[in-house]
């Protein structure tokens, strides 16, 4: 299937349905891309990002109740740039990934890749957060306004593409996730009382979002013919974070559906997950078990009005929403994107 140019998805993710072959010519090459993101959030756990730190709402008066829905627009830059060692089939790549829709979890990834004849392309990349996700120091804090802290990530990331000269990949990630100032449960509602009532023994950093995330990801394409792909990925999350009531393991499917024509582009992808989690939040009584679900439609318009072979317009709308069995972990975006995207 010939696929030299990546697809972008808008402000969600930039990534390829097929292996990309490693050039034969030394030299850079990449794309990046711009636009304009307008969405609808309701989340009671993400602020918003470095654009706009209050995406959710700052007050709220319970924690029994899902969060109100917030409309906004802010910015959003896409980029992937390699430079190609073509005689040892090798290159040195810089890119941004998205991990997770919804909770803003962007990452930059800096490694290399390298092809073996007969065994497949082997990558292996060091991550780090793009931009820092803004959480609530203490999403429970209520009749009071609510502060914004950093949550950061750093990690690695494995990849085996074509496994065998096969349709496989299998990529392995491990990222460290640090919230700076983490106060999950420590404000209560009137000040100096203990949130909701709780003893320091109730509680025990058991609401604590730090920690460390695993993930493996399998992955089988289908090349019908040089027009159309589908590409299927099992993924396995396991969150080993600080609080015993954080503690989750998600399980999903991603179906990716690409389309390539003469003068547009099309990719339409969809996901639902099941996420488990381990121990009873002390809040509720109850474990936060939730159903993710979601897809994106994404077109690409080549060669806009006849002005650059390498300049595309894109356009996105996406939506996704977690339901849990904690209404106030409950969670949804709709978002539309425009932007347009350089090829070099």
């Amino acid at each position: 299937m010939k696929i030299t140019n990546s697809i972008i998805v808008a402000s969600l993710l930039t990534s390829t349905l097929a292996a990309a072959p490693i050039s034969n010519e030394d030299g850079f090459g990449g794309f990046i891309a711009a636009g304009v993101t307008t969405m609808e959030l309701k989340n009671n756990m993400i602020a918003g990002s470095v654009f706009n730190d209050e995406m959710t709402d700052k007050n709220i008066n319970t924690i029994t109740n899902s969060a109100d829905s917030k409309n906004s627009t802010t910015p959003s830059v896409n980029y992937n740039f390699k430079y190609t060692f073509a005689d040892i089939q090798t290159e040195i790549f810089l890119g941004t990934q998205l991990q997770d829709v919804l909770s803003f979890d962007r990452t930059n990834a800096l490694g290399v890749r390298k092809n073996f004849d007969g065994l497949g392309i082997f990558s292996v990349a060091v991550l780090a957060s793009s931009m820092p996700t803004q959480v609530w120091e203490d999403p429970y804090a209520t009749d009071k306004g609510r502060d914004t802290t950093d949550m950061t990530s750093s990690g690695l990331s494995v990849k085996w593409e074509g496994i065998l000269e096969s349709n496989f990949d299998l990529e392995l990630r491990a990222r460290t996730y640090d919230i700076d100032d983490e106060k999950s449960g420590e404000t209560g509602a009137r000040a100096g009382e203990k949130a909701h009532g709780l003893t320091d023994n109730q509680l025990n950093d058991k609401l604590d979002r730090e920690g460390d995330v695993t993930q493996t990801i399998l992955s089988y394409r289908i090349e019908f013919n040089d027009s159309n792909s589908l590409k299927t990925s099992l993924r396995y999350s396991d969150y080993d974070l600080d609080g015993d009531a954080m503690e989750h393991k998600k399980t999903g499917i991603k179906l990716d559906y690409l389309y390539i024509g003469s003068k547009w582009n099309f990719a339409v992808s969809a996901n639902v997950a099941d996420d488990d989690y381990d121990n009873k939040n002390p809040l509720y009584n109850d474990e936060a078990d939730a159903t993710i679900y979601g897809g994106s439609l994404t077109a690409m318009y080549k060669d806009p009005f006849g002005w650059s072979k390498n300049l595309s317009l894109t356009a996105t709308l996406a939506t996704y929403e977690m339901d849990s069995d904690i209404d106030f972990y409950d969670a949804s975006m709709t978002m539309a994107n425009i932007g347009i995207l350089y090829k070099f």
